[in-house]
């Protein structure tokens, strides 16, 4: 192998292993250039060329031709290989040490102790004032508008001043002798806080008026505490006919539920009589109207 060839694979390999990174360190400082390599050594001189042909001869004393040159000795020798190359770049130094780590935090102090509570400080402000007097009354709002009927108490009683209306009726089909009752019954909705005397039940006879009852049979009304029964129909006949004797009347009284005069807390009766002239007929009895009761 040549000098040559020599230089260049000792740069290869220093070329390679300065190549080769350290993973976990920095660079050292470039290292100085190599020197330069030694010169090649000089070619050998040519060899001489060859000699020349002798000239021809001259004819008499004549001097021949000179002869042809001989050829030209051998060019100079080849140069030498070139010196190898110098020294790569020198190799990086080793990455310093990695400096110290953190120190480890110190442990936490211990807390010291709470201070005395300061004391209270003044409140801000006077002293509370003494109440001043009441103002006028405001005027009187406006009447608000009228609220939705209120649901009844049909377990009772009828509050006092309200008023329950409803309508009754009696008929008798030849059944009635005279002399004896037909009666048509009047059932209130909701009971009154206390049964009605005699003097407080008032039945109005078809066509007449009352001072006391001064509704009608087709708007029935009745003061505090009374009962009013309005007659819209009487009618008494005999079955058979027109015969001796006449109808006298036939309207009893208005009853409570034990057949006294009066009214009870939960209803009444309207009671008929049958009279006529002659006893032991048979008539006809046919009656209706409405009443009206108002609590108290």
């Amino acid at each position: 192998m040549s000098t040559r060839a020599l230089v260049l694979a000792l740069s290869g390999l220093l070329l390679v292993a300065c190549s080769t990174p350290e993973a976990s360190h920095f660079k050292g400082p470039v290292g100085a250039g190599g020197s330069t390599g030694v010169g090649g050594i000089p070619g050998g001189a040519g060899m001489p060329g060859s000699t020349g042909a002798a000239g021809m001869g001259g004819t008499g004393n004549t001097t021949g031709i000179a002869g042809d040159n001989g050829a030209a000795g051998m060019a100079p020798g080849l140069g030498g290989d070139n010196g190898a190359a110098g020294m790569a770049t020198g190799l990086g130094g080793d990455n310093g040490a990695a400096g110290m780590a953190t120190g480890a935090a110190g442990a936490t102090g211990a807390a010291g102790a709470t201070g005395a509570t300061g004391a209270t400080g003044a409140t801000e402000g006077g002293a509370t004032g003494a109440t001043g007097a009441t103002g006028p009354s405001g005027a009187a709002g406006a009447t608000g508008a009228t609220g939705p009927a209120g649901v009844a108490n049909v377990e009772g009683p009828l509050p006092a001043g309200q008023t329950e209306r409803g309508a009754w009726a009696v008929a008798s089909s030849g059944e009635v002798l005279v002399g004896r009752e037909a009666a048509a019954t009047i059932s209130f909705a909701i009971p009154l806080p206390e049964a009605l005397s005699s003097s407080n039940v008032i039945y109005v006879p078809l066509g007449q008026t009352s001072a006391t009852c001064t509704g009608t049979n087709v708007n029935p009304t009745a003061p505090e505490g009374d009962l009013c029964v309005y007659t819209g129909l009487e009618e008494a006949s005999r079955p058979t006919g027109p015969g001796p004797g006449e109808v006298e009347e036939f309207f009893k009284d208005i009853q409570d539920t034990a057949g006294t005069a009066g009214a009870s807390t939960l209803g009444a009766f309207v009671v008929y009589e049958a009279k006529a002239a002659n006893s032991g007929e048979f008539l006809n009895i046919r009656a209706q109207g409405s009443w009206a009761v108002t609590a108290k």
